[in-house]
């Protein structure tokens, strides 16, 4: 079980709210559906992806 695996136990799932502006809350709409998923399953994996890319470039800095 991984960063944003729908799989994990409810006891090791966060809930939030978030709160978006009608035109972004429009793409990201538009992009779930592209991607045929629920608007919170893309956001966990956006999120994730963000982290994992995030956690790589500081990686990456310290070997500079």
């Amino acid at each position: 079980m991984g960063i944003g695996d729908p799989t994990a136990p409810q006891d090791m799932v966060k809930r939030t709210t978030v709160t978006f502006e009608d035109e972004l809350y429009a793409q990201v709409e538009a992009l779930a559906a592209s991607e045929q998923r629920t608007i919170p399953n893309l956001l966990v994996y956006l999120a994730a992806k963000a982290v994992r890319e995030y956690g790589d470039a500081q990686s990456g800095e310290g070997s500079k």
